[in-house]
């Protein structure tokens, strides 16, 4: 027996089907109609006396009461799986890299020794802050905030969970941590301290970064599908 493979106009009638039952993003759609198309194929050439249209409600029965919810459900963490992967494998990558290695020293080289001076010389114009603080904070904030938003501002299911699978860097760790018992410890140590954080801010956004594009990507092939 041949396989039945579904026309242009069918597999749109599919999606159609799936939106009406309440899911909207296309990720999901995509990920649902690839199990759905195949098990109306699959009721079309057991019983070729069916009608499409009664193969679409026999497949559908045979997802249970739950319908498509599990097919959406373990494809988010699936996805949120590999992209956990992607960042946790970039963020370790570029720690352990002979490339960024020494750059990264002397990204906290500069930190400590910038903090150092400004808090000898009592640079503090903002909410009592050094000065250094204020400009890595501001800094690392603008950038995250670009990164996450890379290609626009448009929601999509990928990007979302891409975000959910990233540890984002509290920034105001850069401001408590220097200033805890600030009056009974010398300078050198939190100025230690912020430049570990900055090192540590700086590999984060880089591992956020490949993340981020990861999605995006993920995102640009499933539109172009979709859109066909």
């Amino acid at each position: 027996m041949d396989n039945v493979k579904l026309s242009e106009q069918q597999v749109k009638e599919l999606k159609d089907y799936i939106k009406a039952k309440g899911f909207t993003d296309p990720a999901v759609i995509n990920e649902i109609l690839d199990h759905f198309a195949c098990k109306v194929e699959e009721e079309l050439e057991v019983n070729p006396e069916l009608s499409f249209y009664d193969a679409i409600h026999q497949a559908r029965k045979s997802f249970g009461v739950m319908g498509f919810a599990p097919i959406a459900e373990s494809f988010t963490k699936q996805l949120r799986s590999k992209y956990i992967k992607v960042y946790w494998r970039t963020f370790w990558k570029t720690i352990t890299s002979p490339l960024y290695i020494p750059l990264l020293c002397l990204l906290g080289y500069v930190c400590y020794k910038s903090w150092y001076w400004a808090s000898v010389n009592n640079y503090k114009h903002i909410l009592d802050m050094n000065d250094v603080s204020s400009l890595l904070i501001i800094s690392f904030v603008i950038v995250q905030g670009a990164i996450l938003y890379q290609g626009g501002a448009q929601k999509n299911f990928y990007r979302q969970a891409a975000k959910g699978a990233t540890w984002l860097f509290p920034w105001t760790f850069i401001y408590l941590m220097p200033n805890v018992g600030r009056h009974n410890i010398n300078p050198w140590v939190p100025a230690l301290v912020v430049s570990i954080l900055s090192i540590w801010g700086v590999v984060q956004l880089i591992a956020l970064h490949a993340t981020i594009k990861t999605a995006k990507e993920d995102y640009e092939e499933v539109k172009q599908f979709f859109s066909t």
